[in-house]
């Protein structure tokens, strides 16, 4: 498990600099979002891949990310708010691609999807539709809360 020193240690790009990068006619850096049923119900930046952070526990599979990605020059990983998964997921994509004698410039999005879409929401191409997020929100809510209804019935059951 990486010490927060290590995950500190990973270089950062600013959600200016990745949209920059984005809206330029340079290759786009590969985008790989490691949050898991967020993805979906809250947005997610258009492209990006998503590849939930359990997807970075076993080296075998790591190893093929690296085969896909490794050619890319610039690779640019985040989750919510870029506390643990952004950083703990680029530190063992960069770990294998190491070992594998792969060189890739690997940065992790400060601030995360969540400052990302609060400063890019708006602009055209870069984040999900809102309207759309909303609609899944809504019934996530909906579905979320009846779930965690049955959950607490079955835990009182069982007490």
């Amino acid at each position: 498990m990486p010490t927060p020193e290590d995950l500190l240690a990973v270089e950062r790009i600013s959600a200016e600099d990745l949209a920059a990068a984005l809206q330029s006619d340079a290759e786009h850096p590969v985008i790989v979002d490691v949050r898991n049923e967020d993805y979906e119900l809250l947005g997610h930046i258009v492209n990006a891949e998503h590849l939930p952070s359990a997807t970075f526990k076993e080296d075998a599979d790591v190893d093929a990310l690296v085969a896909k990605f490794g050619s890319k020059q610039n690779i640019v990983f985040h989750c919510g708010h870029i506390n643990t998964r952004g950083p703990t997921c680029a530190l063992r994509f960069i770990e294998r691609a190491e070992a594998a004698g792969v060189k890739t410039h690997v940065r992790v999005l400060a601030g995360g999807f969540a400052d990302f879409a609060e400063k890019f929401s708006e602009s055209a191409g870069l984040v999900t539709p809102l309207q759309s997020q909303r609609r899944l929100s809504n019934a996530t809510v909906i579905s979320h809360a009846l779930g965690r209804k049955r959950a607490n019935s079955a835990a009182n059951t069982t007490s």
